[in-house]
């Protein structure tokens, strides 16, 4: 019996010293200047080194007499369709081609895809070598997000 008294005074006695930890809704990150040097190291790789593993779009291919003027009209009705997506004629022998896009992973290309099927039932995804383009602030955030960051009202605490 006292040692069941003396386990729930030494339990309350722990209970009542703990506390939660007080925040100010702020992270401090403390990272070694050597991760600058190498994100910087890398952006320059990929400058130098532009073609990336990915995916693409083929909505097209063809052999023959009339291939080439075919696979151009395809490339100019997408091209009017969709003009934010890179759209690439290609020839190996024997077939002109028409793929579309630089996309990261096969989810990206599937959901560009499902917008394509409905106009090019014959498209499918292929793995191909892509541009690499470093994505910009503005890729991250959209001019509405960027306008909301600058805009708020918050204040800092000072350190």
């Amino acid at each position: 019996m006292k040692k069941l008294v003396v386990l729930m005074v030494l339990f309350l006695c722990l209970c009542s010293s703990m506390t939660a930890q007080e925040s100010n809704g702020y992270t401090v990150i403390d990272q070694d200047i050597k991760i600058d040097s190498l994100l910087e190291r890398d952006q320059e790789w990929h400058k130098n080194n532009p073609l990336w593993d990915g995916f693409r779009i083929q909505l097209f291919f063809d052999a023959g007499n009339n291939s080439k003027h075919k696979a151009q009209e395809v490339i100019e009705g997408f091209i009017s369709k969709f003009p934010e997506m890179p759209a690439y004629l290609s020839f190996r022998e024997p077939y002109y081609r028409v793929r579309i896009g630089n996309f990261h992973t096969r989810f990206q290309a599937l959901k560009m895809l499902s917008q394509v099927i409905k106009d090019y039932p014959q498209a499918f995804i292929v793995k191909e070598s892509i541009n690499y383009r470093i994505p910009s602030f503005q890729d991250i955030f959209p001019k509405e997000e960027e306008e909301e960051l600058y805009n708020q009202d918050e204040t800092y605490p000072e350190d």
